[in-house]
């Protein structure tokens, strides 16, 4: 192989790594408050009959606004009109190649977080215990906001039956906000100024109906 060649084939190589990495967005994160709640719990039942656990938890988070039911805010000074965004400064209408940079305020971000379980056993023996802790502060990759763990033992009689369930929801969504201070990635802010409008849900669950067995659940 000649060096031209060898140089040709390089240059694809990297441009198709670029071209992979352009592709590749993240949500900005809501600002981690001051303040921060946080609780934990530990159920444990060891019943013959009937037995019961509910649990229901779910948050809000948004960034210097009022929590929205409807559109989110949109950063002072700035219209979207199709694909385009027009940046007004002093009331004239401009597009600005920066999209408004003397323009420092935020686009609303708003994140719900809801997690839930439902486990009913019905004629029979069972043995139930379950941890749930949670934390609202900013976590890093190896760390959770929700952490719930259950064991259930269950053996019936008379037809028994023990049903459970759980589900967890992330949903992220919010409007133009800037690159530069908000991606962890040193080069989104040379690609692109402005982060554009996101709505992404993530949602997990799972379903069991047992007649006898055990059962182990681990969601985070």
């Amino acid at each position: 192989m000649n060096t031209l060649q060898f140089f040709a084939k390089g240059l694809i190589a990297t441009l198709f790594i670029l071209a992979i990495i352009g592709i590749v967005a993240a949500d900005p994160m809501v600002n981690q408050t001051p303040e921060t709640q946080s609780f934990a719990t530990t159920t444990s039942i060891n019943a013959i009959g009937i037995a019961t656990e509910n649990d229901v938890i779910s948050w809000q988070l948004t960034n210097g606004y009022s929590l929205a039911t409807g559109a989110l805010k949109g950063p002072a000074n700035f219209y979207n009109v199709g694909p385009y965004v027009i940046y007004i400064p002093g009331g004239d209408p401009v597009f600005d190649a920066m999209y408004g940079q003397s323009n420092t305020s935020a686009g609303q971000v708003q994140y719900t977080v809801a997690y839930d379980e439902s486990t009913t056993a019905l004629n029979g023996d069972v043995s139930y215990i379950k941890n749930l802790a949670i934390n609202t502060g900013n976590k890093v990759a190896t760390q959770d906001n929700v952490q719930a763990a259950k064991t259930a033992t269950f053996e019936g009689s008379d037809a028994g039956t023990m049903v459970s369930s759980e589900n967890m929801l992330v949903d992220g969504a919010g409007q133009y906000d800037w690159t530069y201070g908000k991606m962890l990635c040193p080069f989104a802010a040379s690609t692109s100024t402005f982060i554009p409008p996101f709505c992404n849900i993530v949602q997990t669950g799972s379903a069991v109906d047992l007649t006898s067995g055990r059962l182990v659940t681990n969601t985070h």
